[in-house]
């Protein structure tokens, strides 16, 4: 087995240093354990998702990073694939520069319908388009958009809801006729179930696990959270669109900032285009111009 974890760490290194970009990897092993085998083609399925993303533009070549991740991060990986991955995703992050501030900031959202905002908190580009993915046909319609404010929670929601930075929307946000409610994200039940909506007021609701888990270190890896967010769409998401469809009022889902990735883990706070690259989906869509 050890001749296997070598070959693998190898072939990772030459991956992510640009080496066989054009050589498809099959996922497969005929290992005899089937457990074993099924371990050793997850670990290549996921340099295959390297390799194909490395041949994508941008944004779609920046779910690069969450592949990476769990690349580098997996208990067959040594140090120079750590210092790869972390080169190469810096290189990915560079070239989509431009293409980050090609975009336009979001405007203000507009409360005259009363819509209900969903805002994940800290969740970048790449978790968004890896999640999407393995939500195939029932993924978000979408757009993107750029943060020009500084990448943090609070100067974030103000630049969304038009308030002054130096204003705590939790605070102000009621003030002004609108309903704020933070939940993790994680729970069982859904969003529609652990919050009272009123359906004549704006509602905002602020998700909190990814956040949290960049800031608590382990408890959550950058390539687990594709997966917890899918999860919380489907958890959260469908049963809003239902009840916003009913009472006639728009939905609105998008992030406050995104996170760095780094050897010191996630962060954020210093830009970049994974802290600054917004998802912005809304139901129904706005008419384009």
């Amino acid at each position: 087995m050890r001749a296997v974890e070598n070959a693998w760490a190898e072939l990772a290194t030459r991956i992510l240093n640009g080496r066989g970009e054009n050589d498809p990897i099959n996922a497969a092993s005929s290992y005899c354990n089937a457990a074993h085998a099924a371990a050793i083609a997850a670990r290549l399925a996921a340099l295959e998702s390297c390799r194909t993303a490395l041949l994508m533009q941008p944004p779609d070549m920046l779910a690069l990073r969450c592949h990476a991740c769990s690349v580098a991060t997996d208990s067959w990986a040594r140090r120079e694939t750590l210092s790869a991955a972390l080169q190469r995703i810096g290189e990915v992050e560079e070239g989509a520069t431009p293409w980050l501030e090609s975009l336009p900031e979001p405007a203000p959202v507009d409360t005259a319908e009363n819509p209900v905002v969903l805002v994940f908190d800290a969740v970048s580009a790449d978790v968004w388009l890896c999640a999407q993915k393995a939500l195939g046909e029932n993924s978000l319609p979408f757009e993107w958009c750029r943060l020009g404010a500084e990448p943090r929670t609070i100067p974030a929601l103000c630049a969304l809801f038009d308030l002054d930075p130096a204003d705590n929307p939790a605070d102000v946000l009621p003030e002004r006729g609108m309903d704020f409610q933070s939940i993790d994200g994680t729970e069982s039940a859904a969003v529609t179930d652990l919050v009272a909506f009123d359906p004549k007021r704006p509602s905002v609701v602020h998700i909190a696990a990814f956040d949290r888990a960049a800031h608590a270190g382990a408890r959550m890896r950058l390539c687990d959270m594709p997966a917890a967010l899918a999860a919380m769409i489907e958890r959260h998401v469908r049963p809003l669109e239902t009840m916003c469809a009913k009472q006639k009022r728009p939905l609105v889902v998008t992030a406050d900032h995104g996170l760095s990735w780094g050897k010191k883990g996630l962060t954020h706070g210093n830009g970049g285009v994974y802290e600054r690259a917004l998802f912005l989906a809304k139901n129904p869509p706005e008419a384009k111009a």
